[in-house]
């Protein structure tokens, strides 16, 4: 009869043994694909491709990187990693987000880092992902990361095509440890309670362990097949070991995917909100630009303003003032994004106003703009400032009144030749002090003179190596393209400067101004 007992203990405790570790490892895989799937929803797999061809992070996959970096360390995962993996072998890994736990002994792979990794395991992972979109967990032995488990899920765009593949991994020594914890104490048990019956000791085996395993089983299945609900389960679960612990530590991470999946969805909606916005002040912004060019029979003039973000802080204006002017402005605001916008479309409005008095009688071109200087002073709460040139060309004559506000200097086309316009009586950038004396320049154009302004977005545009496109290339590049029509001029400009530059970090603004009248010219004496 003991014989009987210790033959059918030890029979139960195998058996026990068995369905413990199945469903461990069943409930192990089911919350590593939880997490995967939760992650997964933070990507914007659109912007993939950009990621990968520039290499440059934006604020877009800062944001997404934190979301990933908290998932990492508050589940204690080994790593997490977002890749594309290329076709047909699979070995080719190129990684798109690599956040690895904080303290841990791994480094994260950077943005767009590339690696031949030939794992079989892995590769035919990949191969079942990318090919046929399948989900994938699996349990791993020997890597350069150690024994882990590893949850793949495909990426998708909006399109449905799988874009990428992301990778929740987690070391399986957890696993290891509650396994062998649960030997020793169903073997203390059974060395323990020998003496008793086999329906006694097959009763205390279910409700001591399978039931709560099978509990927490189910929690795990419906979570996650429904995330959206809680449910009392997990709470009958009353065991003070590490069943308990791992139905305490379950029953925390649903909420904490719940809540994760709710600062998701509020990042998402007020990403949605602050786009709408954007695109409204975009509009609005264009509204303020001309956008028709001038010609006549004396004078042509058009621009072009392509803002760094969705709102700019470039401005220009030119337009006819009376029969015999034309007035052009181009200004550019220190800072970036709305701010710098809605204080650049308050410098329009008074630019436009008070040089448009220009035109009356006793009506002084200086004190304007000084009047303008000093209501943006009286209403700078952000500390910024404006650098602006402002001309009043008289078309019959030839004759250019300017201000030079701290802006950069004009490229003027005489004779053939281009020269930047030497500095003359330069003034501080408007909103920087308060009462400034600013002083007029005169310069007189002749037939077939181009004038050129301009805003730093043009000469400071940086390529890969942080080399700027410079004056003197933008020189060289005026010269080469003099005959050109003003819109042939600029468009060109445009793609010259996309090519050159990594990432467009500064507004660009250019204005042509192409001079017919037949008019004096002191322009020999000025250019040298």
């Amino acid at each position: 009869m003991v014989g009987a007992s210790i033959l059918l203990c030890t029979a139960l405790f195998f058996v026990g043994f068995y369905q413990f570790d199945h469903q461990f490892d069943k409930q192990y895989r089911s919350t590593m694909l939880s997490i995967a799937k939760t992650a997964r929803d933070s990507l914007n797999a659109d912007l993939f491709p950009k990621y990968l061809e520039t290499g440059i992070p934006d604020g877009s996959w800062y944001a997404v990187h934190d979301i990933l970096q908290r998932i990492v360390n508050d589940f204690e995962l080994n790593l997490m990693y977002v890749s594309y993996v290329e076709a047909p072998d699979y070995n080719k890994v190129h990684y798109i987000y690599n956040p690895v736990r904080t303290g841990s002994k791994y480094k994260e792979f950077p943005l767009a880092h590339f690696e031949v990794y030939k794992q079989p395991i892995y590769n035919n992972s990949m191969k079942k992902v990318f090919e046929k979109g399948e989900t994938i967990v699996r349990n791993t032995l020997n890597t350069r990361t150690g024994a882990h488990i590893t949850a793949n899920v495909p990426v998708r765009n909006h399109l449905g095509e799988i874009v990428a593949v992301l990778g929740a991994q987690k070391s399986v020594a957890e696993f290891a440890r509650v396994r062998q914890n649960y030997f020793m104490y169903t073997l203390g048990i059974e060395i323990i309670f020998i003496a008793l019956y086999v329906v006694l000791l097959s009763a205390y085996y279910r409700r001591t362990l399978i039931n709560p395993i099978v509990d927490i089983t189910k929690e795990a299945v419906r979570f996650a097949a429904n995330s959206d609900h809680s449910s009392d389960i997990l709470e009958k679960v009353k065991s003070h070991d590490e069943i308990g612990t791992l139905a305490k530590s379950i029953n925390k991470m649903e909420q904490d995917i719940r809540e994760y999946i709710t600062n998701i969805t509020q990042i998402t909606s007020e990403k949605e909100r602050m786009n709408t916005e954007l695109n409204i002040a975009t509009s609005i912004q264009a509204g303020l630009l001309t956008t028709k060019p001038i010609c006549t029979d004396t004078v042509s003039v058009m621009a072009s303003m392509t803002p760094a973000k969705e709102v700019g802080g470039d401005f220009y204006d030119y337009s006819l003032l009376g029969d015999e002017h034309v007035v052009i402005i181009v200004a550019d605001v220190s800072g970036k994004g709305v701010p710098a916008a809605l204080f650049m479309a308050m410098g329009t409005t008074l630019l436009r106003d008070h040089v448009g008095m220009v035109r009356y009688e006793n009506i002084s071109f200086s004190g304007e703009v000084g009047e303008v200087n000093n209501v943006l002073c009286r209403h700078n709460e952000g500390g910024l400032f404006i650098t602006a040139w402002i001309g009043i060309l008289n078309t019959k004559t030839g004759h250019l009144t300017y201000i030079d506000a701290g802006h950069n200097p004009p490229l003027l086309m005489h004779d053939g030749k281009f020269a930047y316009v030497p500095l003359g009586k330069k003034g501080l950038p408007l909103a920087a002090m308060e009462d400034f004396p600013y002083k007029k320049n005169e310069l007189y154009l002749a037939p077939g003179d181009r004038l050129i302004l301009y805003t730093d977005g043009v000469t400071e545009a940086q390529d890969t190596k942080g080399q700027l496109y410079g004056e003197d290339r933008f020189k060289k590049y005026a010269e080469d393209h003099k005959e050109e029509q003003q819109k042939q001029f600029i468009d060109g400009l445009l793609d010259e400067l996309s090519s050159f530059q990594k990432d467009q970090f500064d507004d660009i603004t250019v204005l042509l101004l192409d001079y017919k009248a037949a008019g004096g010219s002191n322009l020999d004496n000025v250019l040298g």
